[in-house]
C-alpha cells in the first residue's frame, strides 16, 4: 500500500481536502488527495496576509498551523 510505505519512509504524508460541487456528480461532494512530502518545497518561505509560510506550510501569527500551501505543492 503506497500510503503506508510513504508514511513509513518519509515519516509524514500530506492530505489535501478538496471540496467539490454537487454538480460534479460525486457521491459525496468532497475529495481527499494524498501527497508525498517531496511535493512540498522546503525552500518556500514567505509572509502573506499576516501568515508566515515556512517550508510550504502556513502558520498564523500565534504559530498555529493553518494550511498547507497545496497550490504550491504541485508546482
Amino acid at each position: 500500500m503506497p500510503i503506508v510505505r510513504t508514511r513509513r519512509e518519509a515519516g509524514e504524508i500530506f492530505i489535501r481536502r478538496r471540496p467539490r460541487l454537487l454538480s460534479d456528480g460525486l457521491p459525496v461532494p468532497i475529495q481527499y488527495q494524498l501527497l508525498e512530502p517531496e511535493f512540498c518545497r522546503v525552500n518556500y518561505n514567505l509572509t502573506f496576509n499576516g501568515e508566515r509560510v515556512y517550508a510550504g506550510i502556513g502558520f498564523s501569527a500565534i504559530a498555529k498551523h493553518t494550511v498547507e500551501s497545496a497550490g504550491n505543492l504541485l508546482k
